[in-house]
């Protein structure tokens, strides 16, 4: 995991992210930011530094790559920092688990799209 990648990701770090695990909590808040892919970076990192259990940070590795991946190359470094700063200040202690999961859910479509995809493209459609 890249560690020195997201400094902000530490101050959410002190909201508690050892909280329940990222299956746990169903993302039904009202206050859960939008899952954008600064917020998901943040809050992935987070998670995959804080986690106790091995699946729940697997996860949130996972999750850590697919928003990496998913920053425009054009994107420059004030607009990355930008963006960060901004979903660091709409994270708190009581929305980062249930925005986790949003995050989870977003990468489990796109991973449900690629393994049809593949499967369709498999019986030749």
């Amino acid at each position: 995991m890249i560690t020195n990648l997201i400094p902000i990701a530490s101050t959410v770090l002190a909201l508690g992210a050892s909280q329940p695990t990222a299956h746990a909590i169903a993302p039904n808040s009202t206050s859960v930011p939008a899952p954008t892919t600064a917020g998901c970076l943040l809050v992935s990192n987070v998670v995959a530094k804080g986690a106790t259990d091995v699946k729940d940070r697997a996860l949130a590795q996972s999750s850590f790559y697919f928003f990496l991946g998913r920053i425009d190359e054009r994107t420059t470094l004030q607009q990355l920092k930008s963006a960060l700063q901004q979903q660091g200040h709409a994270i708190t202690k009581a929305n980062a688990v249930p925005l986790m999961n949003a995050c989870f859910h977003q990468m489990q479509v796109k991973s449900q799209m690629l393994q049809s995809a593949g499967q369709q493209l498999q019986q030749g459609k």
